[in-house]
């Protein structure tokens, strides 16, 4: 049995080599790396190893294990690495031997326990945000003579509110404690909230102990001193509730507290992506939370302000209340007013020297933003002095923001960041999936997206947790599809037309995504392309196309529509098609090939979601591949695909119209290709000949020379002028969302009735494509409609009607399977009369075959044959790639197959020696006269 040394011997093995009163940035990441590879299990061991250290706190080490993420980025491989540098042999063989299943169960055992875990502090969470809502109901309105209002000099407000000691104990069901000493007396209740939601309570009593729900939610929570008006013209931003009351009571401004240094960034991130217009001061305390309080400001190119107070400041005089109680209400008011904007980033002090800023105990490593880069500072200990000092700064990466997270359409979780590309400093927005943080393909990505990374292994642990716990936590939805998504529409430049609904970061693929910038105006697109395509039916239609896609999902529409322009070279369709195509950007780099994979065909189709894929020379494409893509791309469902742990990917949808150029109709190709054509496909990607105008493509030019000096001008045009229509359709739509789908069904239910009158026996098909073409016109007359191009509403409707016609003579009013079905089974009767068919004789005799045999034939005294084909080569041949019940029927109705009396199938009866077969007569020759 093949086995492997037991992990958690090596653990301890390597934790052994450890001193347990190394630094307490050295000890955290034991605790970090512990709690990843064993979970809550290993408390015990992190415990027992801490216990040898003189300076040993159970309740220090006990509440750091608590405030530790299993998936907080550091991985039990950091223990090893801390381990190897005090002399550990990550060779050594000594361990116990176990089998690899149980290394296996105790890896399930974890990853479970991990859920399960976080399951809990969900759960948790969410009964002390329900607890916070009923503390806050019962509790009443805050009294100016509360003492600890009283001693710092303040007010009460609305927001604030009071409870006894005794009754908070009995609601929330435990005495709330602050340093080992129970909150007593009259508490204060300040509510916390995040994103809008209260999660927990800021509970102070008389003395000013502090303490918050158990469980309750706090990072990134603040507390609101007034209600802020939507638009706040400056929002001062403090660390505690009395700062947060003094600055607000001094100024009038809009006041919040963050509760604590480490989550003024948070808090500052928070008010300036639902305030993106007010300015930001942050307040900050003198000491231990200046620094945080400057990279907050600066994360938000917000202001800082500091207090003042003058020489003889007290010790215990750190903030803006101690400032007021002192100086008064309008030296506060001064101060505040004189809040500057921090400096780019240069180390403050002496931090990047490493020499002590503070006494032992008072430093905090921190990240520090700057210019040039994201940087870890450290501190340490000096062993002769035994001060505090800062080491020197360790370079991460290039400038990065953490905006916030986000989950996309799969669920997944992602940290939603924001940089400056290297070199040309574009703006980069990119939601990095948290399965990423930390991983190879992860740094890969921010790589090739223009931000430099630090090579050596201690930065980028250290940039794994900032991604994953540092930074800002506002809420945003993930897309990587392009058209209407929460309120807005997404083009795919990555621009958004409209405010979406909530915070959104568009993550999609789309390969050059600088083609769909726009270039020229409304009006020069409308004077140059929509002058020249007036009274042009194929370009008109080709430009209906393109306006139709934003229609599709507010009509509901189950698939997409697609139009294929087919004739010989040089006859304008590809014009047509750039017409199209400059609706939504640059015709040339938006158009793509139908020489493709089918994946890569489908994932193109999901980015023009909403809007028009342009395929250019179908010719250019596999016929086998060509076939399915049709339906994926234009039933706008995604293949299913399974998962490394046997679940299924959540399969993705689209909508979209689709423009396709080609030499011959789609139907030709398929079958030139050696498939049959199905009227799916052709009721999704509808053939258009390409050369019913007068000139070819065209029936108007203008007044040029011919007709290829005005498809050269065509073409100039839409390629110079692109990328404007599309945005402002979309823009009048959300204007008028609640007319189109009345709009379009009205314009549906004329042309419906048309085909009713003159061709009352149309095939379904033909009326299902007419529905489609109604989108077309209804589109059409809503861009003239708007404004958007130089059309009337009834030139518009004209126009893209006539394409209409051209397509329903081409395309016929039968259905179109039926009619395949029929002449291949008449083909293949009329090819194999004499070679596949034995006849049979009056006297019983037979004739004999020279291919393998089909079945009999006998004929009347008119020499009109009649076939029995035997049932195996009439399901595998006679009918082979249609539905047998449905082909039957189609055969019986037109005449061709005979139906026994007496019985339910389709078989007769032809005696002893034939046994059952199916009766097949030629398909009857309709006199023309």
């Amino acid at each position: 049995m093949s086995t492997v040394f037991d992990h958690h011997q090596r653990i301890l093995e390597a934790l052994s080599y450890i001193p347990p009163d190394c630094e307490r940035d050295v000890w955290f990441r034991v605790a970090a790396a512990l709690k990843n590879g064993e979970g809550e299990a290993a408390f015990e061991t992190f415990d027992t190893w801490s216990k040898a250290s003189p300076n040993y706190s159970a309740a220090d080490t006990r509440d750091t294990w608590r405030s530790i993420r299993p998936d907080a980025g550091i991985t039990i491989a950091t223990l090893f690495a801390i381990a190897k540098q005090y002399g550990y042999n990550t060779r050594s063989k000594v361990g116990t031997v176990v089998d690899p299943k149980e290394v296996e169960r105790r890896r399930a055992e974890r990853d479970t326990r991990v859920a399960q875990d976080a399951q809990k502090r969900e759960v948790k969470r969410k009964h002390a945000a329900s607890l916070a809502l009923a503390v806050i109901e019962k509790a009443g309105s805050a009294r100016d003579d509360h003492p600890y209002l009283l001693c710092k000099g303040v007010s009460a407000v609305d927001t604030l509110r009071e409870m006894d000691a005794a009754k908070l104990q009995r609601l929330i069901g435990y005495r709330p404690q602050c340093g080992g000493s129970h909150l007593e007396g009259r508490i204060l209740i300040a509510p916390v909230t995040i994103s809008g939601a209260i999660t927990t309570v800021e509970m102070i009593d008389e003395s000013g102990r502090k303490s918050a729900l158990a469980n309750g939610e706090k990072a990134g929570g603040c507390w609101f001193a007034c209600a802020l008006p939507e638009k706040s013209e400056r929002i001062l931003i403090a660390e505690g509730v009395a700062t947060a009351l003094s600055a607000h009571l001094c100024t009038g401004d809009a006041a919040v507290a963050a509760l604590s240094a480490g989550n003024l960034m948070k808090v500052a991130q928070a008010m300036r992506a639902a305030h993106p217009d007010a300015e930001i001061t942050v307040l900050a305390d003198l000491g231990n939370g200046q620094q945080k309080a400057v990279e907050a400001a600066r994360s938000v190119n917000g202001k800082v302000a500091l207090p003042d107070f003058g020489d003889k400041r007290a010790d215990n005089e750190t903030d803006f209340n101690d400032m007021h109680t002192r100086f008064g209400a309008a030296a506060v008011a001064s101060q505040i007013k004189q809040a500057t904007k921090p400096d780019s980033g240069a180390p403050s002090d002496q931090r990047a020297a490493g020499a002590t800023t503070a006494g032992e105990g008072e430093l905090e490593a921190h990240y520090e933003c700057r210019q040039d880069g994201l940087y870890f500072v450290g501190v340490k200990v000096d062993r002769d002095s035994g001060k505090t000092l800062y080491v020197a700064p360790l370079w991460l990466c290039s400038a990065l923001e953490v905006l916030g997270d986000g989950r996309d359409e799969a669920g997944r979780q992602h940290r939603v960041l924001r940089w400056h590309r290297k070199g040309n400093r574009e703006e980069i927005h990119h939601a990095m999936p948290n399965a990423d943080i930390g991983e190879r393909e992860g740094w890969a990505t921010m790589r090739s997206l223009g931000l430099s990374v630090a090579p050596g292994r201690a930065a980028r642990e250290r940039l794994a947790y900032y991604l994953q716990e540092e930074g800002g936590d506002v809420w945003h939805e993930i897309t990587g599809m392009t058209g209407w998504q929460y309120g807005a529409f997404v083009l795919p430049s990555g621009e958004f037309v409209g405010k979406p609904s909530c915070p959104l970061v568009y993550n999609g693929g789309v390969p050059k995504k600088s083609a769909y910038l726009a270039a020229g105006t409304v009006e020069s697109w409308k004077s140059t392309v929509g002058e020249l395509a007036r009274e042009n039916p194929l370009v008109t239609a080709a430009i209906a196309c393109a306006f139709a896609g934003p229609l599709l999902s507010i009509i509901g529409a189950r698939d997409g529509i697609g139009l294929h322009f087919y004739t010989q070279s040089s006859s304008g369709k590809s014009t047509a098609g750039d017409c199209a195509a400059s609706v939504w950007g640059e015709p040339r780099g938006i158009m793509h090939s139908w020489d493709g994979t089918s994946f890569a065909l489908s994932r193109t189709a999901e980015y023009a979601n909403d809007g028009l894929l342009y395929l250019d020379e179908i010719g250019a494409g596999d016929a086998r591949k060509i076939g399915p893509s049709i339906y994926q791309m234009l039933n706008g469902v995604s293949r299913l695909q399974g998962t490394k742990s046997g679940g299924v990917v959540a399969s993705r949808s689209w909508r979209l119209t689709l423009i396709s150029t080609g030499e011959v109709g789609m139907s030709q190709y398929l079958s030139e290709g050696g498939l049959t054509p199905r009227a799916g496909q052709e009721v999704r990607l509808l053939d258009v000949p390409a050369d019913g105008g007068e000139h070819r493509a065209f029936d108007c030019i203008h007044g040029r020379k011919d007709g290829d000096e005005f498809s050269t001008e065509l073409t100039v045009a839409a390629r110079t002028n692109y990328g404007t229509a599309g945005r402002a359709f979309v823009a009048w739509l959300m204007t008028h969302r609640n007319e189109v789908e009345p709009w379009v069904k009205a314009t549906q239910d004329d042309m419906l009735g048309a085909i009713d009158s003159e061709h009352p026996n149309a095939a379904p098909i033909v009326k299902r494509a007419t529905r489609k073409w109604g989108v077309l016109v209804a589109a059409a007359e809503m861009a003239s409609e708007a404004g958007l191009t130089g059309w009337t509403r009834d030139d518009a409707r004209t126009w893209v009607m006539s394409a209409w016609a051209r397509w329903l003579q081409a395309f016929g009013t039968k259905d179109r399977d039926q009619e395949r079905l029929l002449e291949q089974v008449d083909g293949m009767l009329a090819a194999n009369e004499r070679s596949r068919f034995q006849e049979v004789y009056q006297d019983g005799g037979r004739s004999t075959c020279t291919g393998a045999i089909l079945g009999y034939v006998r004929y009347d005294e008119g020499k009109r044959p009649t076939f029995d084909v035997l049932p195996s080569a009439f399901k595998t041949e006679v009918i082979a790639g249609f539905n047998e019940r449905q082909a039957c029927r189609a055969l019986h109705q037109e005449g061709m197959l005979a139906k026994p009396k007496g019985h339910n199938g389709w078989t007769t009866y032809a005696g002893r020696l034939l046994g059952r077969v199916y009766r097949l007569s030629r398909r009857p020759v309709i006199d023309e006269k």
